[in-house]
């Protein structure tokens, strides 16, 4: 006969673990957040075993704490975010690679001729080019990142916009169907963005699909697109094929370039430019 503490702690077990499985995503998530604010470091391996879900549920949370600012992931652990805004993240992603962003900034730089109204994303090669523009340039800019705005205000004879959305974190960009009103008027003459990874003859690469909504919208509303994307980024294939090679898409990519990658965007129908 099974003894009625037995019993009872088995009962506790089982309701427990009840618990757990018919937890919804926010259930889930506040538990990830009390536990790192107990622990302040976990391993993925741990949080699958506390919430008893899938890896790819699992990742799908913490891919939306991150995208929140609230957590960091590195190399199989879980942490605390620094800072809700990570400003720090995005400050040290503009000194990766700069003289070859800065280089092809400058060279997207040279697009801008006759332009009148331009829209510019939220990467770091973007920023760049934000902050090489001319102080007295004369163009309508809208913008999906909140540092890029910051840097175009520094140019006193434009118009900036900012598109309306959710603010995502850490790398503070603005995205979400909020926006859709708000384009859908506007038409540009060149968009500017960066993406995560570039597959010549297959597309352009993110690891967060919420970066898509507002970008696909601009480039569907762009005369030209110019991809700015640095030489490390070719080759890259990730979770999500944000946009595909077309007749109007150039990438502007830097000398690390390989002479393989570069005869495979001749078979592509998109153009090449290599500051």
């Amino acid at each position: 006969m099974i003894s009625t503490d037995i019993y009872v702690t088995f009962l506790y077990i089982v309701r427990n673990k009840v618990d757990i499985l018919i937890m919804d995503k926010l259930s889930r998530k506040n538990l990830i957040l009390d536990t790192l604010n107990q622990k302040k470091k976990i391993r993925t391996r741990e949080l699958l075993e506390l919430l008893d879900v899938s890896p790819i549920t699992l990742r799908k949370d913490l891919k939306e704490l991150e995208l929140e600012g609230l957590i960091a992931r590195q190399y199989g652990y879980i942490s605390i975010s620094d800072s809700i805004l990570d400003v720090n993240s995005y400050m040290t992603r503009l000194e990766k690679n700069k003289d070859k962003k800065e280089k092809i900034a400058s060279r997207a730089l040279e697009t801008l001729k006759d332009a009148k109204s331009i829209a510019i994303g939220s990467g770091t090669s973007c920023y760049y080019l934000a902050s090489k523009l001319p102080p007295n340039t004369q163009l309508s800019i809208v913008t999906t990142g909140i540092f890029v705005a910051m840097e175009l205000l520094k140019k006193p004879r434009s118009e900036v916009y900012i598109v309306g959305g959710r603010i995502y974190k850490p790398d503070l960009f603005v995205s979400g169907k909020i926006s859709q009103d708000f384009l859908s008027d506007l038409y540009f003459d060149i968009a500017f963005f960066s993406s995560a990874g570039v597959v010549p003859g297959e597309g352009f690469f993110e690891e967060k699909y919420e970066y898509s909504y507002m970008r696909n919208n601009i480039l569907e509303r762009s005369e030209k697109i110019y991809f700015l994307i640095d030489s490390s980024k070719i080759g890259q294939r990730l979770f999500y094929n944000l946009y595909n090679f077309k007749h109007n898409v150039t990438v502007i990519t830097d000398s690390g370039i390989k002479e393989a990658q570069k005869n495979m965007f001749k078979d592509t129908s998109s153009g090449l430019i290599i500051a």
